[in-house]
């Protein structure tokens, strides 16, 4: 093989043509990616890292002469089907790198969310992962939901944010609302006095610098919200998503209408796929059965989410959110909310409390 005409040729290729050979066939002596994790780090389609893939094998066919022909296409062969698998070497030596890290406080095993003692417990949102919150109606679902959003935004991570409940319009009053400390019904109006139209005007101004992109719309496909996000990932330096939310994902448009189930459970196991895809977290909120409500503890259990065999398989994280005082006002967790988390596959589960106010839709660290 003539290597000069090899590297005459690759010097001709694009800056990203060249990045997708380096990755893909473990030049500079780097660990050979799979088509999927190039497609994943560069933000590219998985269709475009293969036609240059399949461009540098022709080359070295061409380079090759007849005599080494069949060697050499045997040999690419072989180093294909290694290709696809990652060496037990490699991933040891990263994940050591990454513990490294953690133990340094260089880095975090998840995204951060800012509410102290869920990070403790989950060690922030991981990549990849499908978390669900559930409960029943006024526990807080959307609340929480548009609260991470804002402080995973406030990390320069463009979050993207699918209501299938509630209007954006809404959703960003309720984002104002939270962030001011003042009711929804005076946002709406107006009602403010001199020194709350400062605040929020202060306020309305860091929101609108937050990455941070609405949807309501209720006729959207997977792949539609799919290739959303990945346009919305190329507007970060760092190519990535640090958050997607599906709000009320039970109320999303189902193309079967003969069997909603069905669809529901589809739907789950592709936003599962979504978030191993595009390297983002995504969170689902989603209701749970009334018949909670006729025991004596209303405490929520995994046997009480509607769609519970599926979210079981597919769930990383499953939090059910529980405020006592809408059943008991008298009670001493007055202002308190519950994160019970029921099934955490990567830690431990138990249940985290926080301060929730709910004039402003708003849930706040309970200790400093």
């Amino acid at each position: 093989m003539d290597k000069k005409d090899l590297a005459t040729w690759f010097e001709s290729l694009s800056k990203e043509e060249k990045e997708i050979v380096k990755l893909r066939f473990g030049i500079d002596d780097e660990e050979p990616l799979t088509l999927k994790e190039i497609s994943l780090k560069l933000g590219i389609e998985i269709s475009k890292a293969k036609l240059i893939e399949v461009k540098y094998i022709q080359k070295l066919r061409d380079l090759t002469d007849k005599s080494e022909s069949s060697q050499t296409q045997e040999s690419i062969k072989n180093s294909e089907e290694i290709c696809d698998f990652t060496s037990l070497k490699y991933l040891l030596k990263r994940n050591f790198t990454e513990i490294e890290n953690i133990a340094l406080g260089n880095s975090s095993a998840g995204i951060t969310t800012s509410f102290y003692d869920l990070d403790a417990m989950t060690q922030g949102l991981r990549r990849g992962d499908l978390i669900a919150f559930a409960g029943r109606p006024s526990m807080g679902k959307t609340s929480l939901a548009l609260q991470l959003a804002r402080n995973i935004a406030s990390q320069n991570l463009p979050v993207c944010f699918f209501g299938f409940d509630l209007s954006k319009e809404e959703l960003a009053y309720r984002l104002l609302g939270m962030e001011v400390g003042i009711e929804i019904g005076r946002i709406r109006t107006g009602r403010f006095t001199s020194e709350e139209w400062e605040l929020v005007h202060e306020k309305n101004t860091k929101l609108e610098a937050l990455p941070i992109y609405l949807e309501d719309k209720k006729a959207i496909s997977i792949d539609e919200i799919k290739n959303r996000c990945r346009k919305i990932s190329l507007t970060n330096d760092e190519k990535n998503l640090g958050l997607i939310v599906i709000d009320s994902y039970q109320l999303m448009e189902h193309s079967n209408k003969d069997d909603h189930q069905a669809q529901l459970e589809k739907n789950i196991k592709e936003l599962k796929n979504l978030a191993k895809e595009l390297n983002v977290p995504v969170l689902i909120t989603g209701p749970i059965s009334r018949g909670v409500e006729e025991r004596e503890n209303c405490r929520p259990m995994l046997s009480d989410l509607r769609d519970s065999d599926v979210l079981e398989d597919y769930g990383d994280i499953i939090v059910m959110l529980y405020r006592d005082e809408y059943y008991d006002p008298d009670t001493e967790d007055r202002g308190i909310a519950e994160l019970i988390v029921t099934t955490h596959r990567n830690g431990p589960v138990g249940t985290v409390k926080m301060l929730f106010e709910p004039q402003f839709g708003r849930f706040r660290n309970l200790a400093a």
